[in-house]
């Protein structure tokens, strides 16, 4: 497998109603490898544990914080531990199509 170019960060937006979609998508089509990292702004305890066991049955690394996040402060946090060529911020309530990434890039 080729060594991801690519770190996805997502960030928390105003809702959590879409985290599991989002997520799902993101992985669903995504086909060019890259890394993700989840950056958790106190999200209800539904959320906080489906996260908990994507990350450790996926592998991309969850950053939570006990108090809520602007976007950019959660950007910011994510940015930091980023040591691929290129990233990409979402929110977590976006909804990824095919081939989304390979087109950015």
């Amino acid at each position: 497998m080729t060594e991801p170019q690519v770190t996805i960060v997502v960030v928390p937006r105003e809702r959590f109603s879409y985290t599991h979609e989002s997520l799902e998508s993101i992985y669903r089509y995504t086909t060019i490898p890259f890394k993700l990292i989840y950056v958790d702004g106190n999200s209800p305890a539904k959320v906080q544990q489906y996260l908990q066991e994507q990350s450790q049955s996926k592998g991309f690394e969850l950053i939570r914080t006990d108090y809520y996040l602007s976007p950019n402060h959660a950007r910011n946090i994510g940015l930091a531990r980023v040591s691929t060529k290129y990233v990409v911020f979402l929110d977590n309530d976006v909804i990824a199509s095919p081939n989304w990434l390979e087109a950015l890039i």
